[in-house]
Parts: C-alpha cells; sequence; structure tokens
C-alpha cells in the first residue's frame, strides 16, 4: 500500500490523525507542535500541495472533521479545545473554545456538526461548535476514558473507570435557550 509522507519534516511522527468524511479527502495529522492538512483524490493521489495549519501552542493529541467536512476540531496535551473552519481556499485561524485542565482525551461531534463534545480524565464538556462556546460540563466524580454520542443525538455515552455513562444531550431549542440565557447574565 502507499504511504503518505508528509512535504515538511515531522521530526517525532504523528501523534493525532483524522480524514474528513467528504471527497476531496483531506487529511490532517498532528506532529511536534504542527499540524498539517493533505488533500487527496479518491485514489490517494494529492491534489493540492500539503498546507500547515495554524498551530495551537501545544501538541494536538486528538483530532476530528465535523460531519460535513467544514469544521476540524482539535484537543491539545495541554487540554486545550480549538475549532478550525476550513474551506477549499482558505483555512481560518482557530477558535479555542475550551480549556481542560488535563490532556484531552476524546473528541465527538453529533449528526448536524453543531455539537462538539470533550473529554479529559476529569470532565466532559459541551460545547456549541458553529458559536464557539462551551454550555455544559459534567464532572462524574471518577476517571472518563473515552466518549461518543450516539445516533440521532439522543445521548453522550461515557467509558469510564467505573463502566458506561449514559447522559441525555439537550435538544438544540434547549441549547440555544442556556446560551440566551447565559448571554443575558
Amino acid at each position: 500500500p502507499p504511504v503518505l509522507l508528509a512535504e515538511h519534516d515531522h521530526q517525532l511522527g504523528f501523534q493525532a490523525v483524522a480524514a474528513s468524511p467528504q471527497l476531496p479527502i483531506q487529511i490532517v495529522a498532528s506532529g511536534h507542535q504542527r499540524l498539517t492538512l493533505f488533500t487527496l483524490g479518491p485514489d490517494g493521489t494529492r491534489l493540492a500541495p500539503d498546507r500547515e495549519l495554524p498551530v495551537l501552542g501545544d501538541d494536538v493529541v486528538q483530532a476530528i472533521w465535523s460531519p460535513d467536512g467544514s469544521r476540524l476540531a482539535c484537543g491539545t496535551q495541554g487540554g486545550t479545545v480549538a475549532v478550525y473552519k476550513i474551506t477549499s481556499s482558505d483555512i481560518a485561524p482557530p477558535k479555542i473554545i475550551s480549556s481542560h485542565r488535563q490532556k484531552i482525551r476524546q473528541l465527538a461531534f453529533d449528526e448536524s456538526g453543531q455539537t462538539l463534545i470533550s473529554v479529559d480524565a476529569e470532565s466532559l464538556r459541551i460545547h456549541d461548535a458553529i458559536a464557539g462556546v462551551t454550555y455544559d460540563e459534567f464532572t462524574p466524580g471518577f476517571e472518563i476514558t473515552a466518549a461518543a454520542i450516539t445516533p440521532g443525538d439522543r445521548s453522550i455515552i461515557l467509558g469510564t473507570s467505573e463502566g458506561v455513562a449514559t447522559i441525555p444531550l439537550a435538544s438544540r431549542e434547549q441549547v440555544q435557550a442556556d446560551l440566551s440565557q447565559q448571554a443575558g447574565n
């Protein structure tokens, strides 16, 4: 099988890799404080030169694309969560939407790409990835090892040191009401 090599040197290898859900395939790979974006055709050939994304000042350890492929969420070793808006011609500077106290362990988008969850070992945060705000935090009191959003966006599933926990995911209407109330305070 072909091996994809970065045009720029990534001395310590890649720590996180994520592929976009649509064509052309965009792959982001993070190395020591670097993010490289590869654009590939269906046969794996490069369609454009590799692009370096603006860095977050720390090593990216988690990356995930929104379902429509227009946004890329990244989590760092130091706990930062940021969202990049990516078009075929431009990459906007990342919007920092949260700072956890520890390394990001998992990121997940809902089916719409609007809700993003991020987890570290102690907490889960729920973000509006489009508005760039955090609207809820959950600390279960035991170690979080993984997270996912169920199909249909009804629940967040947490893998924990104690087993599996299910948390209902608020409706869009509830999220908008919560954000409006926070803005009014």
